[in-house]
């Protein structure tokens, strides 16, 4: 059976069913046919896509007040020890499609919406529990945090894009495995430099599959395990995140949590400004 390429580009999601469509035994055909194809389109826009991605940080960054902080901490969640972690890559373009122009008022969806235009951000690192039996049961706000230093909001605002949610991650997630904001903040920072993110805009709006999404991830990472790669997304399978896994060696290992099946159709979001 011949599988024409432009098709997955033109098909319309006409019913729910067809949204959640499986592409069948044929699936490892479909992905090995495709999979260079995106390659060579993420190695043609990476130059281009560099060269637009610049972040623009506001000259005045103010930190959080303790009662701001302590309006979204709440009692410590830390019933089993963790045993690795979890990295958050929010795809950008998603959350500032569900943010109005009220919204946009708050400084973090202004700097991350409209000064900014982001492809992957990272949303935090957190400290997961492989015996917790439930999100519940994770470890969170371990213990008391204090506003964060500007100079250290500003050394890391274009990778975790947001005053409010560095200091939401560092009290909820943070404090449950690192001694200072400053060591949270600058892991994440470490492990993000070592990966290479691809530009999913180029394909946006276009019906793919999760299985895709893992391919593309690891087709850019050698060494990355397909099976470390969660993909997270809404209730009408637009993507949300991929979410990658490690041990406490901060080496890749099996997530727990799969997330979308490969063969579940999905959407990418297209940066609307």
């Amino acid at each position: 059976m011949r599988l024409h390429m432009t098709t997955v580009f033109q098909v319309k999601a006409k019913t729910k069913e067809h949204k959640k469509r499986q592409f069948g035994s044929q699936d490892w055909i479909w992905r090995l046919l495709w999979v260079p194809v995106f390659a060579a389109m993420m190695t043609k826009t990476v130059a281009a896509f560099a060269a637009s991605a610049v972040c623009h940080i506001p000259s005045a960054v103010s930190t959080l007040t303790q009662d701001q902080i302590d309006t979204f901490s709440r009692a410590a969640q830390t019933s089993y020890p963790y045993d690795g972690y979890l990295l958050a890559l929010s795809w950008s373009p998603a959350y500032c499609a569900k943010v109005d122009n009220s919204d946009r008022a708050n400084s973090d969806s202004d700097f991350q919406c409209t000064a900014n235009k982001f492809n992957f951000v990272v949303h935090g690192l957190w400290p997961e529990a492989s015996d917790a039996p439930s999100l519940d049961e994770q470890p969170a706000f371990c213990k008391p945090t204090a506003p964060i230093a500007v100079n250290t909001l500003k050394a890391h605002l274009c990778t975790i894009p947001g005053v409010g949610l560095m200091h939401h991650e560092w009290a909820k997630h943070g404090s449950c495995a690192f001694s200072t904001p400053e060591e949270f903040l600058g892991r994440i920072e470490a492990l993000r430099s070592k990966l290479r993110l691809p530009n999913f805009s180029v394909v946006a709006d276009q019906p793919l599959t999760a299985g895709i999404v893992r391919d593309a991830f690891v087709l850019a990472n050698p060494g990355l395990p397909r099976n470390a790669i969660m993909v997270a997304t809404d209730k009408k399978n637009r993507l949300q995140e991929v979410r990658l896994c490690y041990d406490k060696a901060f080496h890749f290992t099996a997530c727990q949590r799969r997330g979308a099946p490969d063969r579940i159709a999905i959407q990418v979001t297209r940066f609307r400004g």
